[in-house]
C-alpha cells in the first residue's frame, strides 16, 4: 500500500511539473473570416465599423494602405505528412507591384514553419524545439470568430508555435529545410520531398494603422486571397494582434474583438477556418 501511494504521488508530481513547465503564449491574434462576395461598398462599410465613424470623419493619423502583392505557397509531401502532424510550412514572396501581375517564381522570400493545436500544452511542447528557436519566433494564442447556422457568434481558441526565416530559399526536401530550421519535422526522412502542388495563392493586403488614439490595435489587416491573378477573392480574412506583455495593446485588441462580435451585420461573417485549410482545398 505504501509503495502504491508513493507511485501515485510521483505520478501527480510529474504531471504537475510538466504542466508547470508549459510556456505561456507571448501574443494573441484575432482572426475573422468575411464573405468573399462582399462588394467594395461593403468593405468600405466594414472599415467604418472598425474605426467607429464614416470615412470622411476619420482622424488624420488613421490611414488605410494597400501593401504589395505577395505569392503565398504551402509546401508538403505527396502524402501531406506535415498537415497530418499539425505542421504548416509556408513560403511568402513579395512581388514588385500591387496588382499580382509579376512572375511568381524565384527565391529570397520568407519561410515560416508553424505548429498549431487546440491544446496549449501540446502546442507549447514545441517551443523549445530547434526549429522553433530559429529567426523570428513566437508562441501565440489564435482566436477565430465563428458564427453557427443559428446565428450564434463565438471566438474559438487555438495555439501556434512558429519561426520565420527571411531571405530564404524554397526548400525541395526536408534536408534543405533543416539547413535553416534545425531538427525540423523529425518524423520525416531527410530525403522526403517537399512541393507546393496546387497550394499557391496570390495575396493582397490592406492595412489600417494609426488608430491607437482611437482605442484600436496598432495595425489591422484585411487579406484577400486569389487563386488566379486578378481573379475574384476566394477568401477574405481580417486579423489584428497584441503583445500579451503590453496591457494597453491587449485592451485595445480585446475591445475591438468584443465590438465586432456585437456590431457586424448578419451575412458579413463567413464560416470560421484556418487559411491553411483553405490553401489545401484546391483540388
Amino acid at each position: 500500500m505504501l509503495v502504491t501511494r508513493i507511485l501515485l504521488l510521483a505520478i501527480v508530481l510529474i504531471g504537475a511539473t510538466v504542466h508547470a513547465k508549459t510556456p505561456e503564449p507571448d501574443g494573441v491574434e484575432y482572426k475573422l473570416r468575411l464573405e468573399p462576395e462582399m462588394t467594395s461598398a461593403d468593405v468600405t462599410s466594414f472599415w467604418e465599423h472598425v474605426v467607429g465613424t464614416d470615412r470622411d470623419h476619420w482622424p488624420d493619423e488613421v490611414t488605410l494602405d494597400a501593401k504589395k502583392c505577395r505569392v503565398v505557397s504551402y509546401l508538403d509531401t505527396a502524402d501531406e505528412d506535415l498537415r497530418k502532424h499539425g505542421f504548416v510550412l509556408r513560403y511568402r514572396m513579395t512581388l514588385d507591384d500591387d496588382d499580382c501581375t509579376s512572375a511568381a517564381e524565384g527565391d529570397g522570400g520568407t519561410l515560416t514553419l508553424k505548429y498549431r493545436d487546440d491544446d496549449r500544452r501540446v502546442a507549447g511542447s514545441h517551443v523549445g524545439d530547434g526549429w522553433a528557436e530559429t529567426g523570428e519566433h513566437k508562441f501565440e494564442t489564435d482566436l477565430l470568430l465563428s458564427e453557427s447556422a443559428e446565428g450564434v457568434r463565438e471566438w474559438r481558441q487555438a495555439f501556434s508555435v512558429s519561426a520565420k526565416v527571411d531571405e530564404a530559399d524554397l526548400p525541395t526536401t526536408v534536408r534543405e529545410l533543416r539547413r535553416s530550421s534545425p531538427d525540423a519535422l523529425p518524423n520525416l526522412s531527410a530525403d522526403a520531398r517537399l512541393a507546393v502542388d496546387c497550394r499557391r495563392i496570390y495575396e493582397r493586403t490592406t492595412l489600417l494603422s494609426g488608430g491607437a488614439d482611437e482605442d484600436l490595435p496598432k495595425e489591422i489587416e484585411l487579406v484577400a486571397w486569389h487563386r488566379k491573378k486578378n481573379g475574384r477573392p476566394a477568401l477574405l480574412e481580417v486579423s489584428f494582434k497584441a503583445d500579451l506583455e503590453k496591457p494597453k495593446a491587449v485592451a485595445r485588441a480585446d475591445g475591438l474583438a468584443a465590438r465586432l462580435l456585437r456590431i457586424l451585420p448578419a451575412g458579413w461573417l463567413a464560416a470560421a477556418g484556418s487559411k491553411t485549410n483553405a490553401a489545401y482545398d484546391c483540388h
